[in-house]
């Protein structure tokens, strides 16, 4: 999978760290509540955007803007936007912010 130029894959123990980090932050009602994920990558120089490819057998993908707060936050907090597909989530990275 090649990843955007301003993304950058994810390493060592963030790989199961960042999942966890979202379940935490996430309470009912919000878009990715009760989904398993898979951290993919970050937004180069951050580890507060990242990618997740959700574990449900849609082939859909999110990044999620994470706040690292101790508890869950109120939907529609952290940020999310999903993709439904990969190829979604590389021609919206593409567009300028």
């Amino acid at each position: 999978m090649e990843l955007p130029p301003n993304w950058e894959p994810i390493v060592g123990n963030l790989v199961h760290t960042l999942p966890g980090e979202l379940v935490r932050e996430t309470a009912e009602g919000h878009a990715l509540f009760g989904i398993k994920t898979e951290a993919i990558a970050t937004r180069r120089g951050t580890d507060l955007d990242v990618l997740f490819r959700l574990a449900d057998g849609s082939d859909r993908y999110a990044v999620v803007h994470l706040s690292w707060s101790k508890s869950a936050d109120r939907p529609p907090f952290p940020w999310s936007e999903v993709y439904s597909s990969y190829d979604e989530f590389v021609l919206h990275s593409q567009e300028p912010v």
